[in-house]
């Protein structure tokens, strides 16, 4: 229900993965299927071409958990795929987890060739984005309104 109030006219859906089980608290049997959630700054140096590739720093991540454990879900239910599925910080109970050192180093590996590409400058400009969007009045309304 999140894009019935969302400002923006189009809405994406994806299949339903499953991410790998986590425990909120270290040692603990009830594991979660949270979103991983990491944090990046995109600076270029000092006296360099002001239009060539972002540098990266990794500031760190967390897991973000849903309200209940892997093992409450009960399929059957949309309710309860809810509770254990998305994750959200929209409850007084912010519910986070630490990430391993490891598995934030794969997912920094993976990101830190892609990330200074998706952000180059340049590349977006109210035309291309009339070009990209000709067919889409709408969105194309929306984009340039942001």
């Amino acid at each position: 229900r999140h894009w019935w109030c969302n400002e923006c006219p189009v809405f994406l859906a994806e299949r339903c993965c499953r991410s790998m089980p986590w425990p909120l608290q270290p040692g603990s049997n009830e594991v979660f299927d949270g979103t991983m959630r990491v944090a990046f700054a995109l600076y270029r140096k000092a006296g360099e071409n002001q239009a060539g590739p972002f540098e990266i720093d990794w500031l760190g991540g967390y897991w973000k958990m849903p309200k209940d454990p892997v093992e409450r879900l009960d399929a059957s239910r949309l309710a309860s795929l809810q509770e254990s599925i998305i994750s959200s910080f929209n409850s007084v109970d912010k519910r986070t987890a630490e990430v391993s050192a490891e598995h934030l180093q794969e997912v920094f590996d993976a990101l830190t060739p892609a990330l200074p590409l998706v952000f180059a400058a340049g590349h977006t400009s109210l035309q291309s984005v009339a070009d990209a969007y000709k067919d889409d009045e709408l969105f194309r309304a929306f984009t340039f309104c942001r």
